[in-house]
């Protein structure tokens, strides 16, 4: 499955490009050196999507108008 599916199955917003600029910044800034840069990149996107899971996890947020209204009724 590719990276951006992965993001999107889970409806979860990704910026490839925006990521992939980061990648190259941070490995270049470092100096790093890679056995593998596709293995690197691979890695890097799913630790962004484990990332982005913990942050939804930490603040969920009502689906829909139907269920911020509920929400609000529910907490009065």
């Amino acid at each position: 499955m590719r990276m951006r599916d992965r993001f999107e199955a889970e409806g979860l917003p990704v910026d490839l490009a925006d990521e992939s600029e980061r990648f190259r910044a941070y490995h270049e800034a470092r100096g790093t050196l890679s056995a593998s840069w596709p293995a690197s990149w691979t890695t890097w996107t799913l630790n962004g999507l484990r990332m982005a899971r913990e942050r939804r996890a930490a603040s969920p947020q009502p689906a829909s108008p139907i269920d911020w209204a509920l929400q609000g009724i529910a907490n009065r």
